[in-house]
């Protein structure tokens, strides 16, 4: 019954600002979190994971508010008992089944390239009764949207699965799990254009003509030609060269990843820098609502990615913008080092070495959790509305052609 969920598991309202903090951290936890430190590692970003996958820490689940007619998804956010820690869960659904997949390919994406913009990601299987639970707790309308549009929906019966993590080396038979994806909650991240990781107006008056009217090459080319030399002129302050190479850093990123639910304006957030009377208000108010590490973009909600093979429409990539991009010698090395690959690598990966961009796909293929190509081996067109696809197994799938592609 509900009632016995509800006392199994915490579900429903979030904790109170004081139930969830670092002097509460029980003996025998596994990993740690910390929402303030943007200063990404391989040990940190370990530690996290693990942290997020023990749901011995998780505290309580809430249904996120979304809206079916918009066509936007059904997700949760995880409040977790230590350190004021809370985590956004993906799942896949109907339209959406490789949101999860897609969340958790970007995160290493991001960490192969060096951006280090992503927040740790885990592929989590969760009991199927406290996400029911949790979804009740809404109403009774947002039940029935997660019945029918993940557990009675034939594409996600992949992300099902008998066992659950109880904690390291431990698993409990359970009703079933859901594999699910586990975002930490950065504190401290706002709008891009509220804060000071934000390009001059002019450069950005120039990008959204550009996406606007399809890039160069058509009707009032002097225009925009005179426009994007104007906004070139705006870059020459120094103060503008750091937002300038995070949005363009963030470009090359949606550009590889082929996220199509993002550009300037839309679904681009900021980690610190917000200077606000708001921001200023909640510092002083809640000490832990503050990052310590220095402004910068943060990657966040990339569940549209891995869709497609064409770049995303509004990525100034696709339509080769490159006089306004700037880049920091960080990136291009890192970019460098992907396109050259050790030649013992180059030699393990025999005629698919070749191939343009095997050395990336390899390095994110060796991080993925296993259970990730199981599900996308059996995504198909059907998922995406009968549109071409392309899922993470590296096979592109195209129904209405009755053929298999390999890329």
């Amino acid at each position: 019954s509900p009632s016995d969920l509800l006392s199994r598991f915490n579900v429903g309202p979030p904790p109170a600002d004081g139930d969830s903090s670092a002097s509460s951290l029980a003996s025998g936890v596994s990993g740690w979190c910390d929402p303030q430190d943007a200063d990404f590692t391989d040990v940190s970003d370990e530690e996290c994971i693990r942290y997020l996958l023990d749901i011995r820490n998780m505290l309580s689940i809430k249904p996120m508010a979304s809206i079916l007619s918009t066509g936007r998804t059904i997700k949760f956010k995880i409040y977790y008992r230590h350190n004021h820690t809370q985590a956004v869960m993906k799942v896949g659904q109907k339209k959406f089944i490789l949101e999860p997949s897609s969340e958790v390919m970007a995160f290493h994406t991001d960490r192969v390239l060096g951006f280090n913009r992503v927040p740790p990601v885990a592929w989590a299987p969760v009991p199927i009764d406290f996400l029911k639970a949790a979804a009740a707790s809404m109403d009774a309308f947002y039940a029935q949207w997660f019945q029918k549009f993940v557990l009675s929906f034939d594409q996600a019966k992949p992300l099902i699965t008998p066992n659950c993590y109880i904690g390291e080396g431990e698993r409990a038979s359970v009703a079933g799990c859901l594999n699910v994806s586990l975002q930490l909650w950065m504190a401290d991240v706002h709008v891009a254009e509220d804060t000071i990781v934000n390009p001059p107006r002019k450069y950005r008056a120039a990008l959204e003509l550009y996406n606007a009217e399809g890039g160069v090459g058509g009707v009032g080319d002097a225009t925009k030609l005179a426009k994007m030399e104007e906004a070139k002129r705006s870059l020459e302050s120094p103060k503008y060269h750091y937002a300038v190479g995070e949005l363009a850093n963030q470009f090359l990123f949606d550009f590889i990843i082929g996220n199509s639910d993002r550009w300037f304006g839309h679904n681009s957030f900021a980690l610190g820098g917000c200077e606000s009377d708001a921001c200023l208000k909640s510092y002083a108010a809640k000490p832990w609502s503050k990052s310590r590490s220095s402004p910068r973009l943060a990657y966040i909600d990339q569940g549209s990615s891995f869709y497609g093979r064409s770049g995303p429409e509004m990525n100034p990539f696709t339509k080769n913008v490159g006089t306004l991009c700037r880049f920091n010698s960080h990136t291009a090395q890192n970019i460098l080092d992907i396109i050259v690959a050790a030649p013992a690598e180059m030699e393990a990966g025999g005629k698919a070495a070749q191939k343009p961009g095997y050395a990336l796909y390899k390095r994110i293929k060796d991080r993925l959790p296993k259970g990730i190509f199981y599900v996308c081996l059996l995504y198909t067109s059907d998922a995406a509305d009968e549109e071409d696809s392309v899922d993470l197994g590296g096979r592109r799938i195209i129904k209405k052609k009755k053929t298999n592609e390999e890329i």
